[in-house]
């Protein structure tokens, strides 16, 4: 054990908050407002006992991206139209920048990271069952319908991605029959609650994240899994057929371009880079440093009155436009924080994925580096379809990367070191 986590009150305090962030996550958005707010103060606490062990060298390259895209968002938000009211709101939303960097500290101990494993389980599996008992209660009165948990059903849909991608890759890895049955129980009840929430676009990034982890990872496994899920499928009809038969009616209406819901997403991409060029052309301060943080409706509005194209783009998406979000993440990013912003996040992520991958390369059959690339992979294709930049969903899944990512390092260290 190092001093630090010999330092009893403080790193107890910063394993407590960890735990409780982690089952936050899938029950509760005060507590992780809270618990980030009681990680920062642990931090703090074991920094103040023990300065000598923290200086910039030791920070992480990918930990300085993290802190650097924090301050960036700061200046552009005050550079913006927001000014002060979007800087307020991105010191809000992006103080996970703040938050993720703790976490991997911290989470590099093995009694935090532990602790913080069981807790997420324990989060998804009180949130998926609150889903299946509100589900019964509806099919009880006769009513068919989507179902959330304690979030929304956008963050609820998203939240399951992302908690069945960290969870794939650890189905087939060597851990111990207690353990992988564990993960398998919680795998087989969380897909089956993503069923009943009726989210098109995360059971999309659910499969097309499944599919990558195959082809990258585990083609020998293909067939067979594929074989499994049919199998699964078809037991559930027989148990609920109102279920897997709405379910792919959910599904097959994203390819179906007659859809209003399909619609009104293409036409406010469209409308979104129209937005983009007309700046480009007119307004470069807006171009360079965007509409400001939660502020796009201030300036996408009077663009739409000027050039006479509000009630077009309303009756286009068939009166479901939204004039304060794109329903995308990357033009939210370019809209509402600015060009400066975006190609920040891009450098940013640049080096966390090559982090990521340089590790893979290091140990390719490591089952947590393999969850950490798909949960990252499904983030991206959900953010095509959702505005999942900068919010909740994007502490979920980076939590989930990071816990990931510290659990590899552990395997890849315990495995050196028996090569020895």
């Amino acid at each position: 054990m190092t001093n630090i986590e010999q330092s009893s009150y403080s790193f107890k305090f910063a394993s407590w908050s960890i735990a409780g962030l982690a089952l936050s996550l899938g029950v509760s958005k005060a507590g992780l407002s809270v618990f980030s707010v009681l990680l920062l103060l642990a931090f703090v606490s074991v920094w103040a006992l023990h300065r000598s062990q923290f200086s910039i060298a030791t920070i992480s390259k990918v930990n300085k991206v993290l802190l650097a895209l924090f301050v960036l968002g700061i200046v552009c938000s005050l550079l913006s139209y927001g000014g002060i009211a979007s800087t307020k709101d991105f010191a809000t939303k992006g103080s996970l920048f703040l938050v993720l960097p703790m976490s991997l500290f911290f989470l590099q101990y093995k009694t935090v990271r532990t602790t913080a494993l069981y807790a997420l389980l324990l989060g998804g599996m009180i949130a998926c069952s609150y889903s299946v008992f509100l589900w019964l209660q509806l099919s009880a009165a006769g009513v068919v319908d989507r179902v959330a948990s304690f979030w929304d059903l956008g963050r609820w849909g998203e939240y399951l991605c992302y908690f069945l991608m960290l969870l794939t890759p650890l189905l087939f890895s060597t851990q111990s029959k207690k353990r992988k049955t564990l993960f398998v129980i919680c795998y087989a009840f969380a897909f089956i609650t993503l069923l009943i929430s009726g989210m098109r676009g995360p059971l999309l990034a659910v499969m097309v994240a499944t599919g990558g982890y195959f082809v990258l990872f585990n083609r020998r496994l293909l067939a067979p899994f594929l074989l499994l899920f049919v199998a699964v499928f078809g037991v559930v009809y027989l148990v609920a057929p109102t279920l897997i038969e709405s379910t792919i009616a959910r599904f097959v209406s994203i390819f179906d371009f007659s859809n209003f819901s399909n619609l009104a997403r293409i036409n406010m991409w469209m409308y979104a880079l129209d937005f983009f060029h007309n700046n480009l052309v007119h307004d470069f301060r807006s171009v360079l440093f965007g509409s400001g943080f939660e502020n796009l409706a201030a300036t996408f509005e009077p663009y739409l009155d000027a050039t006479n194209q509000r009630v077009a783009l309303v009756t286009a998406s068939g009166g479901e436009a939204s004039f304060n979000d794109h329903h995308n993440a990357f033009l939210n990013v370019l809209n509402r924080m600015g060009l400066v912003y975006m190609v920040g996040m891009i450098m940013g992520g640049y080096v966390v994925v090559a982090a990521l991958v340089k590790k893979l390369q290091q140990a390719p059959t490591n089952p947590w580096y393999q969850s950490a690339l798909v949960v990252l992979l499904s983030y991206l294709v959900i953010g095509v379809f959702y505005s999942n930049e900068l919010n909740y969903q994007t502490l979920m899944a980076a939590f989930m990367c990071a816990l990931a990512v510290r659990f590899g390092d552990a395997k890849l260290k315990q495995e050196s070191q028996s090569h020895v």
